[in-house]
Formats: structure tokens, sequence, C-alpha cells
């Protein structure tokens, strides 16, 4: 083809096609919900706690929250999203309840060292419910010996399965009971 008529003829093209109705799809709302863990601090705070932040297993490291459904499977919630990260969600909560503002680094007595386990919504056929479980290390701040070590589950907490407010205030409310079992397990100087 000869390109002296070929460009002449791209704009009448252009214009031609741009008369054409296609149909256009109205903008779909988000329908994805944010949620946080981090709340107010319920309880006074025992002098010298310094929380250092919270480990995550590699399944836990996403904004999208976990459902599980059975031993072997879980599911991510792509309508269900953490508003900040679990790890920084998990610590803000803790240090809210156990670590005095100004108590940070080396000035505490102890620190405790938190490494999630479980921190998801459990949907198994009508038996829906909350799991929450940890190991914490609590320990001398200067020369980082262990003092305690424990294993943590929260208690059995309802979750109706749909629910993914309700599923964030149950985590925050056993990530409290957490923070209650740090405190009561912490020495007595």
């Amino acid at each position: 083809m000869n390109r002296r008529f070929l460009f002449p003829a791209l704009p009448v093209a252009v214009l031609a096609l741009a008369g054409c109705n296609l149909p256009i799809e109205p903008a779909k709302p988000d329908a994805v919900r944010y949620f946080l863990l981090s709340g107010t601090p319920g309880v006074s705070a025992p002098a010298g706690l310094e929380v250092r932040p919270v480990q995550l297993p590699a399944y836990l490291q996403s904004r999208l929250m976990v459902v599980r459904l059975s031993d072997h499977e879980i599911r991510y919630a792509e309508e269900a999203h953490w508003a900040e990260a679990l790890e920084a969600g998990l610590t803000a909560r803790l240090r809210g309840r156990l670590q005095p503002p100004g108590a940070a680094g080396a000035a505490a007595g102890y620190a405790v060292r938190v490494r999630l386990q479980q921190c998801e919504g459990l949907a198994a056929g009508g038996a829906d419910s909350v799991r929450l479980a940890a190991t914490f290390e609590i320990i001398a701040a200067g020369d980082e010996t262990v003092v305690a070590r424990q294993e943590f589950t929260a208690k059995p907490r309802d979750w109706d399965g749909r629910d993914f407010g309700q599923l964030a205030r149950r985590l925050g409310e056993a990530a409290d009971e957490l923070a209650e079992s740090i405190a009561a397990a912490r020495p007595k100087k």
C-alpha cells in the first residue's frame, strides 16, 4: 500500500472508531474491608517489660486475613485485609498492655519475644472459632538470658465464619489474653 494514502487515512479511521458506542462497564465499588488488630490498652502495664516485634510464620506475613479450613489447608480472605501488617498490629496491642511509655530499650528490666504460631479464623462446618497460639520468652534485657519460656493457646472463642469484623475483635481479645499470660509469667523483682 502506498504510504501517501495511509497517513492521511489514519486520523479519519481514529475519528470513525471514536464515534462507535462501545459499552463501558461502570466501576464496581471496592468490596474489600480493612481491619485493625490494635486497640486501646485495657490493663496497667507492668513496669520494666519491653515488647520486641512479634515474629510471624511465613503464611501469616500477608495483609489478607487467614481462614483455616483444615489442619493442612488455609484460605486467604480476598474480601478481608488487615489495615496494617499483622506483626505491627499485634506488637502494638501487646505494647499497649505490657510496656509502659518510655520503658523500651536497655532501660527496661525484662523484654519479651513472641513467636506467633497461629492467628486465624477456623471454618470447620459449623464449628467456626478463632485460633491464636504463640510461644513467648521473657529475657533479662541486659544479658539476654531467658528467664521464662511458655507455650500459649488462647481459650476457644466463637466466630460465625463470615463476619471478619467479629474475627478481628476475637483475635484482639485473644491477644489481650496472651498479654495477661505474659504479665503473669514475668519474674517479680
